[in-house]
């Protein structure tokens, strides 16, 4: 007899995460990637500092790195998926040797590559 391993019945809503982070926001500038995260971060609810991106896969990371490096009094949110990030790599290389202390990055991994 094998077992399986036990599965996380408790998956994290992507949506969920995102409405409830722009909830919380104040001036802070947000960064969709294209694709769910955009459109969930459309959908949760619009502002003056939402970045919406559209047709650009993979930069939703070094946009939010130059918003970040051109603003650093403002602290900056990166919402993106785990396909986009492939496409752009490298950029995680240029964030860590810089350090900007106010970009967040959130990388959403729904387990397949899709919109």
């Amino acid at each position: 007899m094998t077992s399986t391993p036990a599965r996380n019945t408790k998956v994290m809503n992507r949506f969920d995460l995102t409405q409830r982070l722009v909830t919380k926001l104040k001036d802070e500038a947000v960064i969709g990637g294209i694709g769910n995260t955009n459109f969930d971060l459309w959908a949760a609810g619009h502002r003056p500092q939402n970045f919406y991106m559209l047709g650009s896969m993979g930069l939703a990371f070094p946009i939010a790195l130059g918003v970040a490096l051109a603003q650093p009094e403002r602290r900056v949110f990166a919402l993106e998926g785990d396909g986009s990030l492939l496409m752009q790599l490298g950029t995680l290389s240029t964030i860590a040797a810089l350090k900007p202390k106010n970009l967040v990055m959130i990388v959403m991994d729904n387990g397949i590559y899709q919109i």
